[in-house]
């Protein structure tokens, strides 16, 4: 979307809020972001087979708590 000027953000600062898609899109990456970290953690506390570095697993992570931070009523039970 193209603003047309810095009114339009003043006016309608709903502009920025997520539309529908936008969280079918965020519960989806937070369904695959859940899945991957619960398979990698698995492999590596169960079956001593680590398949992607701490680091990674570590920023798959914050990225979910961020995610969830932002769309609380996405967080899946």
């Amino acid at each position: 979307m193209l603003l047309k000027s810095i009114s339009e953000v003043q006016l309608n600062p709903d502009i920025f809020s997520n539309t529908k898609d936008d969280k079918e899109e965020i519960k989806k990456e937070i369904k695959d972001l859940v899945e991957k970290l619960n398979y990698y953690a698995h492999l590596y506390y169960d079956e001593d087979n680590p398949q992607i570095s701490d680091y990674e697993y570590d920023m798959m992570n914050n990225r979910l708590k961020a995610l969830e931070k932002e769309n609380p009523e996405l967080i899946l039970s």
